[in-house]
This record gives structure tokens, sequence and C-alpha cells, in this order.
């Protein structure tokens, strides 16, 4: 009763600053989770309404969910009676949580005194971290605060992913080296609840293999459909599940930045000086186009985070690094390869008066410039840019000494 009082004071102490008050507890104003800004659990487990004198929960026991499981759904009647001495006005209902849905939209609604409203909030609880939680129904009434209906209870994680729910594969070319991952899910069901996971259907950018190497283990294994698309990778994997009622789909996510094969000049500064020169002969440099594994810095700021709710606070799978797997492989010390990449090498701001040729090798591509007899004469440095399938891949700085 005593955090009831503290309640209807504070919410009357912030009268007419209802939409203020609403846009500090929506996450989505700050472009932030849920669980981030929803209240404390613990502080409202024994508060059912923000507005006692106005309504009252005629089944407060159905707003007390208890002990639920991880990606459990389930449906929960509201009911609410006008026990204020004047009829009100319900403007809308609605919630803030994406693990929250009103089953039927409810506007417009008067409500004489005594009178009573039911509605069904659907909850999900793959939206929701495991442990204790609070969640908002926010009934809008005409000429009064927005009442909070309280939904309380505590997410228990019924399954347990290794190496993490979340594979984050770093960043990686993603377009001619295959790979495969995986992860192992393991059910803490009882004996008598036997879970069974479907395998997730084939998608565009994944293929999808699923054993049972027990009754209570499951490995799925995931491998790309090459050359993926560039750019970051935001992909949920949804196993459909038999076997418990009300549970399910299970979610796995897979993250990570596509960047394409990326050619880096060797060296991007080149000297001589104009004594090597040969009267009336052209200026001929080589320079080398080689592909670098991305930087262990790069690779440490995870490109992707499945948002709180949906990892279930397991632990995030540690940096895949892929790149490794590719710089290491077989396909970058072939021919072809290279020849793929001379291809895509173009120099657009090369002068009109100079040439430019590839020749791809076995670890590399060689870039033949040739410039006319006096070109450095007349200039001492040219800065040539060149890009690979029209992104900017380096600028290479000529410099001619006396």
């Amino acid at each position: 009763m005593r955090i009831q009082q503290l309640a209807r004071r504070f919410f009357r102490h912030c009268a007419g600053l209802g939409t203020v008050l609403f846009l500090v507890w929506t996450p989505q104003s700050f472009g932030q989770d849920a669980d981030a800004n929803a209240p404390n659990a613990s502080a409202t487990q024994d508060i059912v309404i923000s507005e006692p004198d106005l309504f009252q929960v005629m089944n407060p026991a159905a707003l007390q969910l208890g002990n639920i499981m991880d990606f459990a759904k389930r449906d929960i009647k509201i009911t609410l009676r006008n026990v204020h001495s004047a009829p009100l006005h319900i403007e809308r209902i609605r919630v803030t949580c994406s693990c929250l849905a009103i089953e039927s939209e409810v506007t417009a609604t008067l409500l004489k005194p005594q009178e009573e409203i039911s509605f069904i909030a659907k909850l999900d609880a793959a939206e929701i971290k495991p442990g204790p939680f609070s969640r908002m129904v926010l009934v809008e009434v005409k000429g009064h605060d927005i009442i909070l209906v309280y939904i309380n209870g505590t997410v228990q994680p019924m399954l347990r992913f290794a190496p993490g729910q979340v594979l984050n594969l770093g960043t990686f070319a993603g377009r001619d080296v295959p790979w495969e991952r995986s992860i192992t899910i393991t059910s803490t069901f009882p004996a008598e609840q036997t879970l069974l996971l479907q395998p997730p259907t084939e998608d565009e950018l994944f293929n999808y293999e699923l054993l049972s190497e027990s009754p209570q283990v499951f490995k799925l294994s995931i491998r790309p459909k090459l050359p993926l698309p560039i750019g970051k990778l935001h992909h949920l994997v949804r196993l459909p599940v038999s076997g418990v009622d009300n549970y399910g789909p299970v979610v796995v996510a897979v993250g990570g930045t596509v960047t394409g094969w990326q050619p880096v000049l060797e060296s991007e500064q080149l000297n001589f000086t104009l004594s090597e020169l040969q009267p009336g002969e052209a200026v001929v440099k080589e320079i080398h186009f080689v592909v670098k594994e991305q930087s262990e810095e790069a690779l440490a700021r995870p490109p992707f985070a499945i948002r709180r709710r949906q990892n279930h606070n397991h632990s995030e799978a540690s940096t895949n690094t892929i790149a490794k797997e590719e710089f290491a492989s077989d396909v970058t010390k072939q021919i072809a390869f290279w020849e793929g990449i001379a291809a895509g090498l173009d120099a657009p701001r090369l002068p009109p008066s100079a040439t430019m040729t590839k020749t791809a090798q076995a670890d590399s591509v060689l870039v033949t410039l040739s410039f006319p007899a006096d070109f450095f004469t007349q200039r001492r440095r040219q800065i040539i840019p060149f890009t690979y399938n029209k992104n900017s891949c380096g600028m290479l700085t000529i410099i001619a000494r006396p």
C-alpha cells in the first residue's frame, strides 16, 4: 500500500505531463531497447494499476504471471472497472514494449461508474530477457493522466546456446570462400516435456542443417550462399518448435559486415629522380595491388549486436573471424582470383597522356603506368586515385626529384 500511495503522489505531482512521462518510458523515443527503459521489476511487483481511484483491476492475479518460459507466448485477459464517481472516457489502450500487443484495438469507449471493460494483452516472452520483468499497458483517459496497468513475472531460460545465441562473423569479404559455423542448442525442459526443434526454412542468404545429437541437444549448422550482399549483415534465423505448447519459435542470429574483397596499394608513394630517366623515353613505373586481411582493431568492433530482448541475455559468441579463413584459403593464391581483382581496378583520373596495364600474378595485381618522356619535367608531383568496382581503393603519389 505504501508503494501505491507513493505512485499516486508521483503521478499527481506530474499532472498534465502524461505525454512527457510516456516519452521518458518509451524506448523508441531514444532508439533503445524496451528492457533498458522498463520500470524496475522489483519496484513494481506490488503495483497493479497506477490510479486505483479511477479503475479497479478485477482480475489482478492474471497480471502476476509468476515464472514463464523464454520463447513462451501468453494471452492475458485484463478487466477494468470504473470505480470513479463520474463516467470515464477511454480514448485509447496501447503498449510501449514489442513484447506486448493488444489483441483488438480499444478506442473511444465510455464507461459509466461500475461498468467494466475487458481486453486481451498478448505477451511474447521471446522479446524479454531472462529474469524478473514488469511491463505496462497504457490506458489513455480523457481529462486524466495516462493510467498504467502492470504485468509482472519472471522469464525462465529453458535453452542454452553455445557458443552463443548470436554468431558475430566480424568483417569479411563474403564472396567466394565457403565456410561453416554452428550453434549448439541444449534444452533444459524436464523429462516429461520433449522439445522438438525443426530445421529453419532455407532463405536467400544461408543453407541450414539441424542435427539432434541427443533428445535434448541440437546442432544447427549454417553455410552461406556466396556471394553474400555487401553491407551490414543482420539476419535472424527462426527454428519452429513442437512438443511444448505456446512456445517458440526459437531465434538465433547471424551478424557481421560483408565488404567484398578490398584490394589496396602495396605502397602509396613512388619516388624517383629525374636523372634516372633516359632522354626521349617514356617513363614506366610499376606498382602492386594486394588484398590485406582486416586488422584486429577493425575486427574488435562488433559490426552487429542483436537487441538485448532477442538475445535472452545469453553470452554473445566471440567474433568468428571469417576473414582469417578467407585470407588463408587457396582462393587468394590462384591467378583466376587476381584476374577478377584486376578486372575491377581502374584509375578514372589518370592523365590522358598516360596509359595503364594490369597483369594478374600469383599473389597480387601488377599495374604498369606509362607517362610521356617530358611529363615529369612539367610537374614534379602527380596524385593518381584508384577505384575497385567504382569504389575508392587507394591513392598513389608519384614524386619526381631533381
